[in-house]
């Protein structure tokens, strides 16, 4: 009995239409190209992702980098070593304003 149900299902199936197979597997192919779409463009996502982390890290160490050479203690330093220079006398201090007029 069970070999006559399997035999009727087969010939159900081969009785449909012939158009039904080519859709069949043109949606199929369908399904596949838009999933592999959709992972290629989600890694494409995590890997934009990734490379924003590295340039704002990248960023920030610039930052401190920039922040630790503009460093007035730094510039100070430098004077005194480099150029052999000190604070000025109050005499050697020149203030402009707007008040001010040159002597």
């Amino acid at each position: 009995m069970n070999s006559k149900f399997s035999s009727k299902n087969k010939r159900a199936w081969l009785h449909f239409p012939r158009w039904v197979w080519p859709l069949i597997l043109l949606l199929t192919v369908m399904s596949v190209w838009v999933r592999l779409g959709v992972v290629k463009s989600t890694y494409d996502v995590s890997q934009a992702d990734r490379t924003i982390r590295n340039l704002q890290q990248e960023k920030e160490q610039i930052e401190l980098r920039v922040a630790g050479l503009k460093s007035p203690r730094r510039l100070e330093s430098i004077a005194r070593a480099r150029f052999d220079l000190s604070q000025p006398r109050p005499d050697q201090v020149i203030y402009l304003g707007a008040g001010s007029q040159e002597k």
